[in-house]
């Protein structure tokens, strides 16, 4: 049986994480907003429902929050200020190199995340064009 669309979200409620750290859109692809008054309770088939980006400071600058776990053999990027494409990806295979980059705060989800952590990192503005 497959995991309820919701069940992520759902735990992170439970486990007491308050509803303004979450935002909902309805299943037709409307912009996302804040939960209001639990509506999206009323009617959950309806709707998409996300934790809202959350984001660190480098340099001055915005940028996605890191991650906080990988799982294992899970690919995931990080920074990389010397490199032309300024990530690398990688995959979670040796346990080591995966903590160290968490504990560094340097691994992201996706290689946008990690381009814009890296030119961050440089003093150059990731929403820049």
């Amino acid at each position: 049986m497959s995991e309820h669309k919701h069940a992520t979200v759902l735990r992170a409620i439970a486990d007491g994480v308050p509803l303004s750290e979450f935002e909902v859109a309805m299943e037709n692809g409307s912009t996302w907003t804040p939960i209001i008054h639990g509506i999206f309770l009323v009617k959950p088939e309806q709707y998409r429902l996300r934790r809202k980006p959350q984001y660190i400071m480098v340099n001055g600058f915005k940028v996605p929050k890191p991650l906080d776990v990988i799982d294992d053999g899970n690919e995931y990027f990080i920074p990389k200020a010397s490199n032309y494409e300024l990530y690398d990806e990688l995959a979670a295979y040796t346990r080591s190199t995966t903590e160290m980059h968490l504990q560094r705060g340097i691994a992201h989800s996706t290689k946008e995340a990690a381009i814009a952590h890296a030119k961050a990192m440089l003093g150059i503005d990731p929403e820049a064009l």
